[in-house]
């Protein structure tokens, strides 16, 4: 009861103080103050990023919106670590020297000394790194366990989502198509109707598409590859088509003479529930149970722990 009342008091103070400061203070939880100076840090990264075609009153707004998420993360965060240590929960030493050791691998190329420059340009001192990672290490295990908990996605809840969302899984048709090409004034001019009955017959006796285009094919390209959009005249061939097979009629297009096979098609309507469809959903819900969990969770952190924000 006399912490309760200690730390009600601390809080009123800061709230005092913030009221003088509120440029600097962001939020208060427990005994951490968040001031502005924490935050553009977390946002430098992605305020970079950010097009360079708004206007300044929309950077503006963006750059606030920003600042606002990552305050709910740093608050989150503080809730988060404030149960940890209700708890009494404790990070490995061996697990904080891992991370340790990956940090200076990957942000100092291995090199302590590299290391040891970098946290006096940052002002911080070994110990208080240290403590960053116990604290990072910490947050993160007890969002992950009370968050992942108890997550299952079920084979009837994965199939009835795709069955209730069936349309959003469509895809464009595509398809894989070859032609022989035949210019109406090339080599073949004088006999094309019997260089076409020719490769035809070849194709009966089992020479490839393929090679007879390498022979034959006079022009761009025989492999067109794969199309979601063909001449008009060629894509009503190409839609009469099934992967594979051969239009046996000659199509007339500008100035030459084709013969077309469709090799393969890809895309369309969800007719069926692929094994890639499958993964997909079940991350999709699981990530949505995950963030459902997540939320209940900070909202109860909110109840149990004094949270003030300016």
């Amino acid at each position: 009861m006399k912490y309760r009342i200690a730390t009600i008091s601390f809080v009123l103070a800061l709230f005092a103080l913030a009221q003088s400061y509120t440029d600097a203070v962001r939020a208060i939880v427990g005994d951490t103050v968040i001031t502005d100076f924490d935050l553009p840090q977390s946002v430098a990264a992605a305020v970079a990023m950010l097009p360079p075609s708004l206007s300044p009153e929309q950077r503006k707004a963006e750059i606030e919106h920003l600042q606002e998420r990552a305050l709910d993360n740093a608050v989150d965060q503080e809730l988060i670590y404030l149960e940890f240590q209700d708890l009494k929960g404790t990070v490995p030493m061996s697990q904080i020297q891992e991370e340790l050791n990956r940090f200076v691998t990957e942000q100092a190329g291995g090199s302590e000394e590299r290391f040891r420059e970098m946290l006096h340009r940052e002002n911080i001192t070994f110990q208080e790194f240290q403590e960053r990672i116990r604290k990072h290490l910490a947050v993160e295990w007890l969002r992950a366990d009370r968050c992942r908990r108890g997550v299952i996605v079920t084979e009837a809840q994965i199939r009835e989502y795709f069955e209730t969302h069936r349309a959003d899984f469509d895809a464009p048709v595509s398809n894989h198509v070859q032609v022989i090409q035949l210019r109406n004034d090339g080599k073949y001019a004088e006999n094309l109707d019997d260089t076409i009955a020719l490769i035809r017959q070849k194709l009966r006796n089992g020479i490839s598409f393929e090679k007879l285009a390498e022979e034959y094919s006079e022009g761009g390209a025989a492999d067109l590859g794969w199309q979601t959009s063909l001449a008009p005249a060629l894509q009503k061939i190409v839609n009469l088509l099934r992967p594979g097979e051969i239009y046996w009629q000659s199509l007339s297009l500008g100035d030459s003479t084709y013969l077309v096979r469709l090799v393969d098609r890809k895309g369309g309507p969800a007719t069926t529930l692929t094994h890639e469809r499958h993964d997909e959903i079940e991350q999709l819900l699981y990530a949505k149970a995950v963030e459902a969990n997540y939320k209940k969770y900070i909202e109860r952190l909110y109840m149990k722990f004094p949270v003030r924000r300016f």
